[in-house]
């Protein structure tokens, strides 16, 4: 696998798939998540962030798929919120200040890939640090200007960072 050094003062990516599970956690379908067009729905996702990350704020794009029956110039919202779980923080920490993208059906196409713009800057919430558990949570903003009343497939979602100026320590 190829790896390329992150440069000092240039945000880095870090692609979810496959991590994200309805709060339910039942097995879904491989290419995604439905998310209901009437009702707010979630799905959360913990991950460890790269030890480069500057512990600062994050973006998020949300890749989606709208379902059958959608037509162009439709509207879904999603929203995100995040916190940082340390060794022997409780777990139902308090998520920080969430954040909503909203995103145009274009053309009207169903089952077509949609790619949301970056979300405002993501306050994760807790006091981050190396190594921390980041808890994700992500739902479909059905209470604001979402009017596609179809289902809103997730697909995945891309995290943007900041990295620090100089390498972290080794173990």
């Amino acid at each position: 696998m190829c790896q390329l050094e992150p440069e000092a003062n240039r945000p880095d990516l870090l692609w979810l798939q496959g991590l994200l599970l309805p709060q339910q956690h039942a097995l879904v379908p491989r290419n995604g998540i439905a998310f209901d067009g009437s009702t707010e729905e979630y799905a959360d996702c913990n991950i460890v962030m790269p030890e480069e990350w500057d512990r600062g704020t994050i973006k998020a794009k949300v890749y989606w798929i709208p379902a059958t029956g959608c037509s162009q110039g439709d509207t879904v919202e999603w929203e995100l919120a995040a916190v940082a779980v340390s060794d022997d923080d409780d777990i139902d920490a308090s998520l920080g200040t969430s954040q909503v993208i909203s995103d145009t059906v274009l053309a009207g196409k169903e089952g077509d890939l949609h790619i949301t713009g970056a979300t405002p800057a993501i306050t994760v919430g807790g006091s981050p640090a190396l190594g921390d558990l980041i808890h994700l949570k992500l739902s479909r903003n059905v209470s604001g200007t979402d009017d596609m009343t179809e289902d809103a497939w997730l697909v995945g979602v891309l995290i943007q960072y900041g990295i620090l100026t100089s390498q972290p320590s080794a173990w």
